[in-house]
């Protein structure tokens, strides 16, 4: 699969530098994109799934929540073009023990403004945990286009494994919540999930060999078993319950 970069970045670096796509290790190729700068598909709980970025310098990153630019029409084109969107945001800045956000001019930092007030930093973070919360859109800081193209590369390399090969959440979770999954299950996942001892794991390898629910309600308990971790008893409790049998 290739890694598709807008051809507007060709003309966004500083004149100069090397845009961004020089410094990928991926496989990638130049495309119009409508929404975003970086698009790819890789693998989710349920199949293929694509995955958008959105790169703004700093600066631009304020500009866009100053003038509503962000939260407007791209991040409405973003998140109904992509399954997964990331918010990739590039420069340097501190916060002042005044609570301010500064970057650097020359040898030293000045304090980013509001129009003619100084920028809280929480005004920037506020702004970014709704878009997490409300918008499922996770923010990446990157200080340099090098390490944004070195973040790029793992990122797509991670949605290139196989969904099942990714085990890090479990050190935390035994049984993942809906958040867990980077795009909302299906409707028969949902359901299966609340029946007992089965849960999000079982209910997504079910998902897998069921397009739907009347296929699964009239499964017979020998073909259920041959899914992964279901056994003779859970997979007679489950028609059970879907069947509506005592």
């Amino acid at each position: 699969m290739t890694l598709y970069i807008d051809t507007r970045e060709e003309r966004s670096h500083k004149r100069g530098d090397k845009p961004l796509h020089e410094h990928l290790q991926s496989p990638y190729a130049l495309k119009h994109l409508d929404y975003g700068d970086i698009m790819f598909t890789g693998n989710g709980s349920e199949g293929k799934m694509t995955i958008g970025i959105e790169r703004k310098r700093f600066r631009d990153l304020i500009g866009s929540i100053n003038s509503g630019r962000l939260s407007g029409h791209q991040l409405i084109g973003l998140t109904n073009s992509y399954d997964i969107v990331f918010l990739l945001v590039e420069g340097i800045f501190k916060v002042g023990k005044d609570g301010y956000l500064r970057r650097p001019k020359g040898a030293s930092w000045i304090v980013e403004t509001l129009g003619d007030k100084p920028l809280p930093a929480t005004y920037m973070y506020n702004y970014l945990t709704e878009l997490s919360i409300f918008t499922q859109v996770t923010t990446v800081f990157q200080p340099s286009i090098r390490l944004s193209a070195l973040w790029v590369d793992g990122t797509y390399a991670w949605f290139q494994r196989p969904w099942e090969s990714h085990h890090a959440h479990e050190q935390f979770h035994t049984q993942p919540p809906p958040r867990a999954f980077l795009r909302k299950p299906r409707t028969l996942v949902r359901m299966i999930k609340e029946i007992d001892d089965v849960g999000w794991e079982k209910a997504v390898a079910i998902g897998r060999r069921y397009a739907n629910m009347k296929d699964l309600i009239f499964a017979e308990p020998k073909e259920l078993m041959e899914t992964k971790g279901i056994g003779k008893v859970l997979a007679h409790r489950i028609l059970q319950e879907l069947r509506g049998a005592e």
